[in-house]
């Protein structure tokens, strides 16, 4: 289009990342972990043990030895076996990394799992390196520590993930949609149909859900209730409200019907959920927004 900007400008401007938590961790022999996803990314580097099979839905599980590293975007299903039953220490960090306001750039991407050694080696070394910076006074000079090893991160990854045969395109797409993903985040707690979203979109019912499909891989309302379960998620994790309030919080009105989509979205109920967070290996994230991913 003439006199568009160029896509990657965009991206570069709009580029930002958030750190939510981390730690070094001694992790006990447990054998088979439940599955799990989080509204965020989560980068890890084992240590010491005898390794762990690591499970990503929809794909062969992969073999980690001593000394591999992972990274996997938001919303992604994942467990882990420890064939071995011996601890290990596990360099971690949930964070989250965004462009053009909601998309998540390792959807962009082809991300192997492990990551090759040198790679490997860096994020764990980033992993630590942010966690070291928590007990720091906030000031502007920390912070831009904290963007500068996030950013060093996401380029860790970068090296070693080529990217997606169609991502720029979901990125114009997504540029397009903007204002209608900053509108459906901010309205979860009420009704909201595709008509209505088609109608902020300015496109016909038809052409948005296509274009919305192709662009988040989701039709318009399965987008909605993802988030929907994520801020669930979240207020579950992080908070004590009873489930009925997190229930109109996540823009559902009859407690059954929340209980019975969070069961079939997470696999748990809603009270079993916040029991198993409690005794996660990588405790949830406290602090969280409802952006979207992408």
């Amino acid at each position: 289009m003439a006199g568009e900007p160029d896509i990657w400008t965009l991206a570069e401007q709009s580029l930002r990342f958030e750190w939510h938590g981390g730690g070094v961790t001694r992790v006990s022999g447990e054998n088979l972990d439940p599955w799990n996803r989080l509204p965020c990314t989560l980068a890890v580097q084992l240590t010491d043990g005898k390794g762990l099979w690591l499970y990503l839905r929809g794909r062969e599980r992969v073999f980690l030895p001593p000394g591999a590293a992972f990274c996997i975007a938001e919303g992604t299903w994942h467990r882990t076996e420890n064939p071995s039953h011996e601890s290990y220490v596990s360099r971690w960090a949930h964070c989250t990394f965004r462009i053009l306001g909601s998309v998540d750039p390792l959807s962009l991407l082809h991300v192997p799992v492990p990551l090759s050694s040198p790679r490997s080696a860096d994020l764990g070394d980033l992993c630590e390196s942010l966690v070291m910076l928590r007990g720091e006074s906030p000031d502007l000079l920390g912070a831009v520590d904290r963007q500068s090893l996030g950013f060093r991160m996401l380029g860790a990854v970068l090296q070693d993930a080529p990217l997606a045969p169609d991502a720029l395109r979901r990125l114009r797409v997504l540029r397009r949609l903007e204002p209608l993903l900053r509108h459906i985040r901010q309205n979860l707690e009420r009704p909201l149909t595709r008509d209505e979203l088609a109608r902020i979109a300015h496109l016909s019912p038809q052409r948005f859900h296509v274009l919305f499909k192709e662009a988040l891989r989701l039709s318009p309302l399965a987008y909605v209730k993802q988030l929907r379960m994520t801020r669930a998620q979240h207020l579950l994790a992080a908070t004590e409200l009873s489930v009925g309030e997190i229930c109109e919080r996540a823009g559902y009105r009859d407690p059954f019907h929340f209980s019975r989509s969070f069961k079939h979205a997470t696999g748990l109920s809603p009270s079993a959920f916040r029991q198993r967070v409690e005794h996660s290996v990588f405790p949830w994230p406290a602090e969280m927004d409802n952006q979207g991913t992408a």
